[in-house]
């Protein structure tokens, strides 16, 4: 009898390892042999870059163009703008005291924007590929106080990403 009851023991021991040996085995393979949906989040910061491909140094002034305090300088600016920013970017147009205002060509199609140092940047679209090429025409009405020939050129364009 105690026979039978040594091998009953040695039996249910072995059941037992061989139990707990199949769970450890199943809670180890299970991660690799599941596959859950894990979420992925990525933040990516807006760029807007400005390559200036062509500009003018100075701006000659004849007397004409001084008696009216306007001057107006055709294709001035060839700007392309690169953003991934898919609401869109902003221009920001600054000015220096040789000039009030600016009438700027090439940003809406047909019409000139008005520009002046308290002037809100002006909200543009986002390029089909993240790429525009813009040619822009100036009409610089000049401040009183120019009387040269010439000034440096009066306009700095800023990239505002939304």
């Amino acid at each position: 009898m105690k026979q039978i009851a040594n091998w009953l023991h040695m039996a249910l021991r072995l059941s037992a390892a061989v139990m707990t040996g199949s769970m450890m085995t199943l809670a180890v393979a299970q991660p690799h042999t599941m596959q859950q949906p894990m979420p992925v989040q990525a933040n990516v910061s807006a760029v807007a870059k400005i390559q200036s491909n062509s500009s003018p140094a100075l701006v000659p002034l004849a007397r004409s163009d001084l008696s009216r305090r306007a001057v107006t300088v055709r294709n001035a600016s060839r700007l392309t703008i690169y953003t991934n920013e898919r609401a869109g970017y902003q221009i920001k147009f600054m000015l220096s005291p040789d000039v009030e205002s600016i009438e700027v060509d090439g940003l809406e199609k047909g019409k000139a924007v008005l520009i002046n140092a308290q002037s809100a940047p002006v909200p543009r679209i986002y390029p089909v590929g993240g790429t525009e090429v813009l040619t822009l025409g100036y009409k610089l009405n000049l401040a009183p106080s120019v009387r040269s020939v010439s000034i440096p050129w009066p306009v700095t364009v800023v990239l505002i990403p939304l």
